[in-house]
């Protein structure tokens, strides 16, 4: 399951950063932008990679304790 969850991470990292660099082409300092987009990219999905998977561990272990309880 997290394995998945990484590799549509990945997935999404490089199909955002093809449209970044794209929409960019027309700039000169397409590689800097290119760049900064990327990096705001990988923030925004780690962080929501991080939070899901923070959640599901969360998750799983109320259900192991309440397992326990009954």
């Amino acid at each position: 399951m997290v394995d998945s969850a990484f590799s549509n991470f990945i997935y999404y990292n490089t199909f955002l950063v093809s449209i970044t660099t794209k929409s960019f082409s027309w700039v000169k300092s397409t590689c800097f932008k290119g760049f900064l987009s990327f990096l705001f990219v990988n923030i925004f999905f780690l962080r929501f990679f991080l939070t899901s998977l923070q959640d599901r561990i969360t998750i799983q272990i109320q259900c192991i304790t309440q397992y326990a309880q009954n």
